[in-house]
């Protein structure tokens, strides 16, 4: 999580893979957050939720 934060410039495939990485982690609640902080200033992305 903190090197996500530490990133400047976030891409959606740098959002879409700490996505997976939690998701696979079973840290569900940790995904959301970071696809809600996503969708606060991106339209939403079809990959984050596959």
């Amino acid at each position: 999580w903190n090197e996500l934060q530490s990133i400047e410039n976030k891409t959606e495939n740098i959002y879409g893979a700490m996505i997976d990485c939690f998701s696979r982690g079973s840290f569900f609640e940790e995904a959301q957050k970071l696809i809600d902080q996503y969708e606060y200033s991106h339209p939403p992305a079809v990959s984050m939720y596959s």
